[in-house]
């Protein structure tokens, strides 16, 4: 007989494949939005504080619901709701629908994000860090299979909006692979899943969730600097503009080589060093970035960036839910709240940094955050050893 767990881990996957789509599709639609809904440049950044502000929204509701109704079925009603959201999106003409529809999406996805992360704790017990890579792993794809469809569609003279009715497609099978589950033959194993959904009390000190709530907001704001302002900064310091993507491209390759090796060698990471060296690596590659002064040396800076920060998450939450299983949702949330925010910050302050005193010189700031993400999370790991 299948086991029900590798359907549901399944299921999650494929969801955040889609989710991957539909993150990094923000950005790369973004000029299509502009022109169709004539939208300034201040007012289509406002699409990325809609969808942040819905997915740190939708993180903390998914605590209550999934104590309420249950892992499964809060995924199922979720990735229905999702599909139905990215159908409006398909369709509309109206600004303001635009926007709360991306609103919306990000409510879903928060929710869809720390529910997702519980199933894989509670599916997974004995290798948590190395199942949630899997997440992470089918995430990033996700990110670098959306330029390339979206390219596609233009190129076929397909309507821009025609991306989303793909990810409504992706979303109803998904929900539909999760509402099997629930009234099929693995109904009662899907059902025993749906129970373990835990508390929201946790046996970490007070201390630990500050220090680990502090060490995901800086892991955001690398991430999301990165992602947002590399290629402007590569610009700014006189690459050309294919190097530029091209490096963009190294930073994410190196984030999936980091999740891989965390999938894979499971053990391995559950180590100081590993973390430690994982943390040196990230150090390393934007002093490379910053300083190297050659294309090929700042790709390489980008591609060792990318393998110092992409594992971390998952080795964070992972170590997290080891000392707390049954407050797994509880945890989830906070890393993914702490990371969204620490994005948006980063964004916004290095673009304020930047009208005064240049993308290049912006970008120093960097260096202190990854200080920040290195001590906060060294001190809890320090404090976690110290309570065990």
């Amino acid at each position: 007989m299948i086991d029900h767990r590798l359907l549901l881990g399944a299921s999650a996957s494929i969801s955040f494949f889609f989710w991957g789509m539909l993150g990094v599709s923000i950005g790369a639609l973004l000029p299509n939005a502009m022109h169709t809904f004539a939208l300034s440049p201040l007012l289509a950044g406002m699409v990325f504080v809609a969808w942040s502000l819905g997915f740190s929204a939708g993180s903390f509701a998914a605590n209550r619901l999934l104590r309420i109704f249950g892992t499964v079925p809060v995924l199922a009603c979720l990735s229905a709701l999702t599909a139905l959201f990215a159908l409006v999106q398909f369709a509309t003409t109206a600004s303001g629908v635009f926007y709360i529809v991306y609103l919306l999406l990000g409510l879903c996805g928060g929710a869809i994000f720390t529910a997702s992360h519980t199933l894989f704790g509670d599916l997974f017990t004995e290798r948590r860090s190395s199942a949630l890579a899997i997440l992470d792993v089918v995430f990033s794809l996700g990110n670098m299979a959306a330029p390339l469809y979206i390219l596609m569609v233009l190129h076929l003279q397909m309507s821009w909006q025609s991306f989303y009715l793909t990810i409504s497609i992706g979303f109803a099978a998904v929900g539909g692979l999760f509402v099997l589950q629930l009234l099929g033959p693995l109904a009662t194993g899907a059902r025993a899943t749906a129970a373990m959904t835990g508390n929201d009390r946790t046996s970490l000190a007070l201390s630990e969730l500050l220090f680990l709530g502090l060490a995901s907001f800086s892991l955001g704001a690398i991430e999301w600097t990165q992602n947002v302002w590399f290629v402007a900064y590569a610009l700014d310091v006189g690459l050309q503009q294919d190097i530029a993507r091209y490096g963009l491209t190294a930073f994410t390759a190196g984030m999936i080589a980091s999740r891989i090796f965390v999938m894979a060698f499971a053990s391995a990471a559950k180590f100081a060093w590993t973390q430690r060296s994982m943390l040196i690596a990230a150090l390393l590659g934007e002093l490379l970035v910053l300083f190297a002064g050659s294309a090929p040396l700042i790709l390489v800076g980008n591609f060792v960036l990318g393998i110092g920060i992409g594992g971390l998450f998952p080795i964070f939450l992972g170590r997290a839910m080891d000392r707390n299983p049954t407050a797994s949702a509880a945890l989830s949330m906070l890393m993914v709240v702490s990371l969204t925010v620490g994005g948006q910050v980063a964004s916004f302050a290095l673009g304020a940094f930047a009208d005064h005193f240049g993308v290049s010189a912006a970008f120093y700031v960097t260096l202190p955050v990854i200080a920040t993400m290195s001590v906060s999370s060294e001190v809890c790991r320090r404090l976690d050893s110290a309570s065990t």
